[in-house]
């Protein structure tokens, strides 16, 4: 039988006090993972792919159904016609053809 009454969890708190031992951080047992910092935001001027995507679609749209343009059939007509409305869309084509890996091409294909 445990004997749980008020008076002896007060009697058994005062007559055993625990000592306050010092323990280095280290050997404390993990109970909260320390917080990772977050990597800083991306630059302005860094595209996500779907935003580039996002932003080419919508520079498409106006072009092709409000100016009434034609199509885009060119892909050097295409990027200028990017580059003129997003500037940050240059570096995106720009790494879009180094990731092609150029140099591992024949001549005819590096064009």
């Amino acid at each position: 039988m445990v004997n749980s009454s008020l008076a002896f969890q007060q009697h058994t708190l005062k007559a055993s006090p625990l000592p306050l031992i010092p323990t280095p951080i280290s050997l404390l047992p993990p109970f909260l993972p320390l917080p990772i910092p977050l990597p800083p935001p991306p630059s302005p001027s860094i595209l996500f792919f779907s935003k580039v995507v996002e932003i080419m679609t919508n520079i498409l749209y106006t072009h092709e159904n409000r100016k009434k343009k034609l199509t885009l059939y060119s892909y050097d007509k295409f990027c200028k016609v990017m580059e003129e409305k997003n500037a940050n869309l240059k570096s995106f084509f720009n790494e879009l053809y180094l990731s092609s890996n150029p140099s591992s091409k024949n001549r005819d294909s590096q064009a």
